[in-house]
């Protein structure tokens, strides 16, 4: 898209109706590009943040495992 805008300024000018639609174009998908990586760090910076919680879970649950296994040895 950008090559045949340079082109079109080439063989015309920045404010002729094609450059122009063009020019719209690239901007509009520029945004949407970066709404969409946006997005993506939202979506990824959830999953690191699950994963952590997951991360802390577990590692309360294998500390806790030493712990059962003193109280089980009185019981014994």
């Amino acid at each position: 898209m950008m090559l045949k805008r340079a082109r079109l300024i080439e063989s015309g000018s920045e404010k002729s109706p094609a450059v122009i639609e063009l020019t719209n174009a690239s901007i509009a998908m520029k945004q949407s590009i970066i709404r969409s990586v946006d997005n993506l760090i939202v979506v990824l910076n959830l999953q690191i943040e699950g994963a952590k919680n997951k991360e802390e879970q577990t590692n309360k649950k294998i500390a806790g495992v030493p712990q059962k296994e003193q109280e089980m040895f009185p019981i014994q």
